[in-house]
């Protein structure tokens, strides 16, 4: 039997910062990815898309990870907890040898940024906790290759942002089709 669990984005606590990342790919392969960072208020600070090329959806969520520490980097960001909701990608950061994966740079970059800051946390997250950064992700790979900064929520991402200030739910579907 199915049932519905209602979601919603949640602020960072005082002096924390948040970063919602998330990737996409086209059945062609075209891959782009996607962050955003907000402060304790919920306030848009940055946010970013980029035009990767092609690879897997893995390499995506791997890449919106690192752009997005590296762009926390640059702004002196010390706390930031970090959300994503590709759980594979959670579990290989979580993981602390990386030397035989194919993304094991890429990844010890990651982990390298983190390290950096006083405070770090990267969590699994559902996709209806991740509404900013998915509605950006759509649009990642229909520009030209590169990185897309934006200062305030572009417009294909504005109505699940102001969603996310308000603590607006979504329906997340669980459960399985059988009943016994």
């Amino acid at each position: 039997m199915f049932s519905y669990t209602m979601l919603s984005w949640k602020m960072p606590p005082h002096n924390f910062f948040k970063l919602n990342v998330d990737g996409t790919r086209t059945s062609s392969g075209k891959i782009g990815a996607v962050g955003v960072i907000r402060n304790h208020f919920g306030d848009w600070i940055i946010g970013f898309h980029i035009n990767i090329g092609v690879g897997e959806i893995l390499d995506a969520e791997a890449w919106g990870l690192f752009h997005g520490l590296k762009l926390a980097v640059d702004l002196n960001i010390k706390n930031l907890l970090i959300e994503s909701d590709s759980a594979v990608l959670v579990q290989l950061m979580q993981n602390s040898n990386f030397d035989i994966h194919p993304l094991g740079s890429l990844l010890c970059g990651c982990k390298n940024m983190m390290n950096k800051m006083e405070d770090a946390q990267l969590s699994h997250i559902f996709r209806e906790c991740n509404a900013t950064a998915d509605s950006l992700a759509k649009c990642s790979i229909l520009h030209e290759l590169g990185l897309v900064c934006f200062d305030s929520p572009p417009v294909h991402a504005a109505d699940d942002f102001l969603d996310d200030l308000c603590s607006i739910t979504r329906a997340r579907k669980t459960g399985n089709c059988f009943s016994i």
